[in-house]
């Protein structure tokens, strides 16, 4: 699955992908402490080198400041409210000899002032590479390049990350099993069973055997495709028959791991069982402007070494324009896929009606980039 956190338990309906899901909206924060001490990855310093100077030029920075805005708010929300309980999150302790919490804090507010500031004008200065370099001290991320290798993917030699992308779609799906939507996303009843079956069983129907009456039942059908997306992108608004728009969010898995070794999703025996959000002060229309209003500003990325409140900045070549580029974001989600992961960043793209549009809206971001941790 993926990732998801935008702090602030703003929209309660937004989960967090992966094994390890975690979104700033929903997070359960209390043993993250403990699990951090068995997610740091050893020698973990030879990835991060501060002090890189002036490491922008002439790029385009291809981010909306509105969005960015916003994320940084929500984020600083998150990071205010839970610095105490939760400071293993925000600052590594390999991060701790450079950066502190309140750096953190610092760095989300002044671009949040900077671009409350220009909003009169329209002339952002956080959009000026010679802005960035004047007012940000950098961290440059280098690539875990053997941890990459190990699961089959092979960097660049020079510190480049690779950067993927996820989104939330919007799909049809039906009250009950019809030859289109075949496939069912159940809602766990019994927690006796939660880690019993892999996603092949539970395709298969061993929830519909009578010794399982009463323990799970599917609250929505979908196509295999649009239920594995589901699965992988771990929260997914469904378009019913009737015309109303139902959004169902991951809860719990089956405990099985992401297996980072086969790139086949439909084979991962790993299985989320999901539920809807009735109770949400927002409506579903809302949801979306909201979703939307933060695409391509946030990442998911592995929290307990990079810590949450990040604010990441990429530099690459556009592969559709072929101009250098700046994009910014704030790490603000993680997942299953970013357990010991120093090689990666995934970035949110927003909502779509299916994997052709998500395609064509990414067709401009680059698989390969140079990525620096910004902080004042």
């Amino acid at each position: 699955m993926k990732r998801f956190i935008f702090l602030n338990m703003i929209f309660s309906y937004l989960f967090f992908l992966n094994l390890l899901s975690f979104h700033i909206d929903g997070v359960h924060t209390s043993n993250y402490a403990v699990q951090q001490k068995q997610m740091l990855i050893d020698s973990v310093d030879k990835f991060f080198e501060p002090g890189v100077m002036l490491p922008f030029s002439n790029e385009f920075v291809a981010t909306n400041p509105y969005n960015l805005m916003q994320a940084a708010q929500d984020t600083l929300n998150f990071v205010r409210q839970n610095a105490k309980k939760s400071n293993c999150l925000i600052v590594p302790p390999h991060l701790s000899h450079i950066l502190t919490v309140k750096n953190i804090e610092n760095t989300l507010e002044f671009i949040i002032s900077t671009i409350k500031q220009d909003m009169p004008s329209g002339k952002f200065r956080i959009l000026n590479p010679d802005f960035l370099n004047e007012n940000f001290n950098f961290i440059k991320w280098n690539a875990d390049r053997q941890s990459a290798l190990n699961n089959g993917i092979n960097l660049p030699y020079g510190g480049m990350i690779r950067l993927t992308n996820y989104a939330i779609f919007s799909v049809p799906g039906s009250y009950k099993k019809t030859n289109q939507c075949c496939c069912p996303l159940y809602q766990i009843l019994d927690n006796h069973i939660c880690k019993k079956y892999s996603k092949q069983q539970i395709l298969s129907g061993i929830l519909n055997h009578p010794s399982n009456k009463g323990k799970a039942r599917p609250i929505v059908w979908l196509s295999r495709p649009d239920f594995e997306d589901s699965l992988m992108q771990g929260t997914v608004i469904v378009r019913m028959p009737d015309g109303k728009e139902r959004v169902f969010m991951a809860n719990q898995s089956n405990g099985i791991d992401y297996d980072k070794t086969n790139k086949d999703p439909w084979q991962q025996k790993r299985y989320w069982y999901f539920k809807e959000d009735r109770n949400s002060k927002w409506s579903v229309e809302q949801f979306k402007k909201r979703l939307n209003n933060r695409q391509n500003v946030v990442f998911a990325a592995d929290i307990f070494n990079i810590g949450l409140g990040k604010i990441i900045a990429l530099k690459h070549i556009n592969p559709f324009t072929q101009k250098r580029e700046i994009r910014l974001g704030v790490v603000a989600d993680t997942g299953g896929a970013f357990v010991k992961n120093l090689y990666q960043l995934d970035f949110f793209a927003g909502i779509f009606k299916n994997r052709q549009d998500f395609t064509n809206h990414i067709k401009h971001l680059p698989m390969r980039t140079e990525a620096y941790i910004l902080y004042r």
